[in-house]
């Protein structure tokens, strides 16, 4: 993939006698400069909507950067024959590629951070009726009282050690 200010360079001469020009990859394969600054408009516009809920370890840098990533990947992916538009196949790609992201940096698997949201969403209702009790959550819940308890430590150890610097992100480089 290049990015260049020229248009796109149109298929090899036919005729084997003319200069030998350079083969340009198909259209739909390439992405030049414009097309890129047109696009990073919306990846931008993303990237603002996810930084309002962002934890503090991650950037809007990262967020722009993998955005711009899913808006490449999804640009030399488009296929024109099916019936989405670029615009719309774009913004899935850029958002897909943000949440790969935020996934990627969270301490929690996707099982965990599902069973976070329906605890905090079954703590608050309790609340809010009266008074949450470890019985009554792991009722709503529907597992026992060990269960609720196994995971909830599993999901506060998981984010201790990204605390910590001990979680998967230990290794990585700096910024």
């Amino acid at each position: 993939m290049t990015f260049t200010d020229s248009s796109i360079s149109s298929s090899a001469c036919s005729d084997d006698s003319a200069p030998a020009r350079s083969i340009a990859p198909a259209p739909a394969a390439q992405l030049t400069d414009a097309v890129a600054r047109k696009y990073a408009v919306r990846v931008m516009a993303h990237a603002r909507r996810y930084a309002r809920r962002l934890p503090p370890h991650i950037t809007m840098g990262d967020m722009i950067s993998a955005g711009m990533l899913g808006l490449v990947e999804g640009y030399q992916r488009y296929d024109a024959s099916r019936a989405e538009t670029l615009d719309a196949f774009l913004d899935h790609r850029i958002r897909g590629a943000m949440l790969d992201e935020l996934r990627r940096h969270d301490p929690l698997t996707r099982a965990q951070r599902a069973f976070v949201r329906s605890a905090a969403r079954a703590t608050r209702d309790a609340e809010r009726d009266g008074g949450a009790t470890e019985e009554g959550l792991a009722t709503t819940l529907g597992m026992s009282v060990g269960d609720l308890r196994e995971r909830a430590a599993q999901a506060a150890t998981a984010r201790a050690m990204q605390a910590t610097g001990e979680g998967p992100e230990a290794d990585a480089v700096p910024d």
